[in-house]
């Protein structure tokens, strides 16, 4: 998957399941919106698989969760490269 545009994402993100596959932002801005306060695994993607790669891409905006919470990868188990996070990050399990 590659990114053409800038995207501004409101309340939802890739975590329903693993995500294994590659994405390159393609150097674009990915904006998010994710008010998940009881949720783990919170960010652009959820859970990346150990095949995952997720490149070339820029987040801001903010994210809450409860655990494992990022702008990128809530939970990586994969590879992240080239990529700048720039959102406000909360988790609320202290």
């Amino acid at each position: 998957m590659k990114t053409i545009w800038s995207v501004d994402l409101e309340g939802n993100m890739w975590n329903d399941d693993s995500f294994n596959g590659t994405f390159d932002g393609n150097e674009k801005t990915v904006a998010l919106d994710l008010d998940l306060s009881t949720s783990f695994d919170v960010g652009l993607f959820g859970y990346c698989g150990r095949g995952s790669v997720i490149k070339n891409v820029m987040t801001t905006g903010t994210v809450k969760g409860m655990s494992n919470v990022a702008g990128i990868a809530g939970n990586a188990r994969g590879k992240i490269i080239n990529c700048h996070n720039g959102a406000d990050v909360t988790g609320s399990n202290s």
